[in-house]
């Protein structure tokens, strides 16, 4: 009944309104728990006893195990739509990181992975980055990038990590590279001041660069020869230390992707 003419009205549709999940009899919020617990690396056993702690229910493994494959079933036709809005990007970003998980089993990584849409600097710059994909795994390896960022004739930011050359195209990160002879200045600058010289030559030579990027398409092409050249006169500097020689080797084999 409506509370302000009195009028009989139907009810919502819970499902149309994506608050009912097929296949369990709990709600999204505990099915999302559920999920959370579970890619932290806890077992079907620990999950049943946190659930039954907490919520004071008195639920069994196979009870979620239900939950977690309705959850899945739930969650993989958005997670297919959101990698699928990739494919309209202009140029991608990628990266990867992992994170320590912790149990009474011991300790075990994951790998998060992100991959973002970017319209560039062109005439469909104001679309913005509006598409971004995470994903958790156990490895490190090129079968994530499957999962994500199956888009290799696309352009991609990225870090130095091997996986990244099925990409056709790399803009190598600037951001990482800079950073890293940060980490060398900080750690050696005190007994080798070359290194805090090398280090301003980056973020200078990274602060030029960002000036010289084409703004549009039909800006004109910039020589990035010298920049290249710039670069491996740099790297040479580095191999002439211990410490920096493979930061060195990093920075010859991104000097072709770097601009």
């Amino acid at each position: 009944m409506c509370g302000d003419c009195g009028g009989e009205v139907d009810a919502p549709d819970l499902e149309d309104l994506g608050v009912m999940i097929n296949g369990t009899s709990y709600g999204p919020r505990l099915v999302g728990t559920l999920i959370e617990l579970w890619h932290a690396g806890m077992s079907i056993s620990a999950i049943v006893g946190i659930v039954n702690n907490r919520f004071d229910l008195g639920t069994c493994k196979k009870t979620v195990i239900n939950a977690l494959d309705a959850g899945a079933n739930k969650l993989l036709p958005e997670c297919k739509y959101i990698t699928e809005s990739l494919a309209g990007a202009r140029y991608l970003k990628a990266d990867e990181t992992g994170y320590a998980i912790y149990d009474k089993c011991g300790g075990s990584t994951r790998h998060v992975w992100a991959a973002i849409r970017d319209y560039g600097s062109g005439a469909d710059a104001d679309r913005g980055r509006d598409a971004v994909v995470t994903h958790a795994a156990v490895s490190r390896g090129a079968p994530a990038l499957d999962l994500i960022a199956p888009y290799y004739s696309k352009p991609v930011t990225c870090d130095g990590y091997v996986v990244y050359k099925s990409f056709k195209t790399r803009q190598q990160c600037m951001a990482h590279i800079v950073r890293e002879a940060r980490f060398l200045k900080e750690a050696h600058g005190k007994k080798i001041p070359e290194l805090v010289v090398l280090h301003k030559s980056q973020q200078e030579l990274h602060h030029e660069a960002k000036q010289m990027q084409r703004r549009s398409d039909d800006a004109p092409m910039v020589d990035t020869g010298p920049m290249v050249a710039r670069v491996l006169a740099i790297a040479s500097w580095y191999d002439g230390y211990e410490v920096g020689k493979d930061y060195a080797t990093h920075l010859r084999n991104a000097a072709s992707n770097m601009f």
